[in-house]
């Protein structure tokens, strides 16, 4: 079963709305509310629960509404009965366990509410802080000292990014954009506005993003942060109004059950089911794996789901051993040792059963010769 898991505040009195500030990436400032609401009558008295006027934001900085409560609740921005409400976001409805994440990228004060309850609003004071707002000065540098330009958008550009941890450690993060077009094909090729992929920091560290869903493997119990940003085809960091167009998530694995989980058996495809894969050569490092598939739907939103017919994910093997799993048709590879290698794409169902077909595994098996600068491809079924 999936858990969904976000920092978040304890004991936390019925009705009320608690506040914490904690460092987060970049020195940005994240603030987490924890909402747990209840009746007007047990919520009277409690100026926190009608009023957060006191909760401060640099900004760049990162709310995090969760619901800690044991029921569904309506979030949205805006006063109760303003006719504002709603313009900034919402109306979202929030299942116990869910959270909404929002980066404020100018100064102000921006308010919200319970539709529901609506006697628990609270408002958000962004203010401009030298030491923690982003100057967008043309050129930024990463973790590692490698150095990025930066490319202005054309258009309204945003996004947005959802993180479920799986009871292995693994999470799926589901990516979501406004006014970008997902383009793997063109990655390392020349700047076309408002298009290419997006790269992924977990715990600082880098990996390349092709689409609007992506697994990180098994992280170790305990907190970790996930920050996406979008990126040109030419890798440069993209920018609107001044600010990078990226969001950020924390998420908390539990200690993993050490119980061994049965494989499922394998669920049958179709004569007319296939894969096949090419691996690029990527001009910076690594391999692009290129996937096509016949027959069959892959559907990163269902993963951990029930077996649908011709549905799941495709897992990626090198050299007999697993890789990831991938959502999409396209996944970037590490540079490998010298040598010959072997990439295996397999079909997997929403319940990570294999698909077989006369009792063979829905699958190909490429080979790649590695040179010391990777001059390489190659292409299978």
């Amino acid at each position: 079963m999936n858990t969904k898991n976000a920092i978040t505040l304890a004991a936390v009195l019925a009705g009320l709305l608690a506040v914490a500030a904690v460092p987060s990436y970049s020195d940005h400032v994240q603030i987490i509310i924890s909402l747990t609401p209840s009746t007007e009558a047990e919520c009277a008295g409690a100026d926190a629960c009608i009023s957060l006027s006191a909760a401060t934001l640099d900004v760049g900085g990162e709310v995090i509404w969760s619901n800690d409560g044991s029921g569904p609740l309506t979030l949205t921005s805006g006063d109760v009965g303003s006719d504002q409400a709603g313009e900034d976001f919402g109306p979202l409805v929030l299942e116990p366990g869910q959270t909404y994440s929002r980066m404020f990228h100018g100064a102000g004060e921006f308010s919200f509410h319970l539709v529901d309850h609506p006697w628990i609003a609270g408002a958000i004071t962004v203010v401009s802080d030298e030491e923690h707002t982003h100057e967008h000065t043309g050129d930024s540098m990463e973790a590692g000292g490698h150095s990025h330009a930066t490319m202005d958008a054309e258009g309204p550009l945003a996004i947005g990014i959802d993180a479920v941890v799986e009871a292995k450690g693994g999470v799926n993060v589901h990516i979501t954009t406004e006014g970008w077009t997902w383009t793997p094909e063109n990655v390392n090729e020349e700047h076309v506005p408002d298009e290419g992929h997006a790269h992924i920091y977990v715990d600082g560290v880098k990996d390349r993003v092709y689409g609007s869903y992506y697994h990180i493997p098994e992280l170790e119990p305990g907190s970790h942060h996930i920050r996406v940003t979008l990126n040109a085809n030419t890798h440069d960091d993209m920018y609107a109004n001044g600010f990078p167009v990226e969001a950020v998530a924390m998420v908390v694995v539990p200690e993993r059950d050490n119980a061994d989980n049965p494989v499922p058996s394998p669920v049958a495809g179709t004569a007319s089911m296939s894969i096949e894969a090419t691996a690029h050569v990527d001009a910076k490092s690594g391999y692009n794996l290129e996937v096509t598939v016949t027959d069959f739907v892959i559907s990163g939103e269902n993963v951990n789901g029930d077996h649908i017919d011709g549905e799941g994910y495709v897992m990626v093997s090198i050299d007999g051993e697993p890789h990831n799993r991938l959502y999409g048709n396209w996944l970037q590879l590490p540079s490998l040792e010298p040598g010959m290698h072997t990439i295996t794409v397999g079909l997997f169902s929403n319940n990570h059963a294999p698909y077989h077909w006369n009792n063979e595994p829905v699958e190909a098996t490429i080979t790649v010769h590695a040179t010391e600068s990777d001059h390489s491809s190659g292409h299978g079924h």
